[in-house]
């Protein structure tokens, strides 16, 4: 792994922990070591890498809600923003599925929660065929 990505994934990491009062000492030290280690050539490799990185961490807060119909989609909405812990609700995307009979489907790139009546109708059943 490149140095110039060490440092991107370094900044996106401190981006997310820190406050921006926090952030803005933070990049002004961080400028300050690069300079040091005469390490000052990199900042723009370290940039292309920091955006690459924030586009790929920022794909994976797309929450996906498949309902039966656009009704059930309102409903399921806000029974989801309960669980904001792990779904962002403001990038949803709602998909019909005529298939799931009622109840919802949540996923991203990290979870996936299953509250459709078919998936307990199916568990069911292998119950009672099992």
């Amino acid at each position: 792994m490149s140095k110039a990505k060490l440092y991107a994934q370094t900044l996106l990491h401190a981006q997310t922990q820190k406050t921006e009062s926090e952030m803005n000492q933070f990049f002004d030290n961080f400028i300050a070591a690069l300079k040091h280690k005469k390490e000052h050539k990199l900042l723009p490799s370290i940039v292309r890498e920091f955006k690459a990185l924030q586009e790929r961490s920022l794909q994976g807060q797309e929450t996906t809600l498949v309902v039966r119909d656009a009704q059930d989609a309102q409903k399921y909405t806000q029974v989801l923003a309960g669980h904001s812990d792990t779904f962002n609700t403001e990038n949803l995307i709602v998909v019909e599925d005529a298939s799931i009979v009622g109840g919802f489907i949540a996923k991203n790139s990290h979870a996936m929660l299953d509250k459709s009546y078919k998936r307990g109708l199916i568990d069911m059943y292998k119950r009672l065929v099992a």
